[in-house]
């Protein structure tokens, strides 16, 4: 009565535990978390870099996240102090069109200028006019 007779797959993560160095190029159809040192390139549907995880060759994924980024932003945070940080929190979309276009061969576009300025107008106003 509740069969599904579609077949099922599921896709496992692959972990790279830490302490673990592997040497060589990596090839998944899944997902990689990488705890330990990849030294060699790593092709993956999902890859996520953790905090004590280094890849160093080349990266390509459909899916990347890094952890270890949101502890140098607390950290980032507890010696500029939350005020001061979060002018930086509002020029993350800039950075990031401008990592898509230098780093992954974006279309410069109209809409990357404006969204600046409207950004940095913004930062401004707010920072100036207290």
């Amino acid at each position: 009565m509740f069969k599904n007779s579609s077949p099922q797959t599921e896709d496992g993560t692959s972990l790279i535990g830490e302490g673990l160095n592997i040497e060589g190029d990596l090839v998944c159809q899944g997902s990689i978390e990488v705890a330990g040192i990849m030294n060699g390139s790593v092709k993956a549907a999902n890859l996520k870099i953790l905090e004590t995880g280094s890849v160093i060759g080349a990266i390509k994924a459909d899916k990347f996240e890094v952890f270890g980024a949101y502890i140098f932003w607390i950290g980032a945070i507890k010696i500029i102090g939350p005020s001061r940080s979060g002018v930086f929190l509002h020029l993350m979309p800039v950075f990031s069109s401008l990592m898509a276009i230098f780093l992954l061969g974006e279309r410069f576009a109209n809409f990357h200028i404006f969204g600046a300025l409207f950004i940095l107008t913004g930062i401004i106003v707010s920072t100036k006019f207290k």
